[in-house]
């Protein structure tokens, strides 16, 4: 991924808020990638800079999502 790919990605996980308070599925991941290619483009990255690396992001979302879920206290 370039290193312009890579900037644009971590302020669009921040400025999105995606890590907190999502479900790790197969639907929210597919949403996550649905915005995040669309928002990609329309800031002039094309998603070929995105797909070539989509393995590697979308374990590392799910390997984030899945840690702060599990951080989060439960009330029963």
């Amino acid at each position: 991924m370039s290193e312009r790919a890579v900037r644009f990605l971590h302020r669009w996980v921040e400025r999105n808020d995606v890590l907190n308070a999502r479900s790790v599925d197969d639907v929210s991941l597919l949403d996550l990638a649905t915005r995040l290619f669309l928002d990609s483009k329309a800031a002039g990255i094309s998603e070929s800079e995105i797909v070539e690396s989509w393995d590697d992001i979308r374990q590392g979302l799910v390997d984030i999502m899945v840690r702060r879920n599990l951080a989060r206290p439960t009330l029963h």
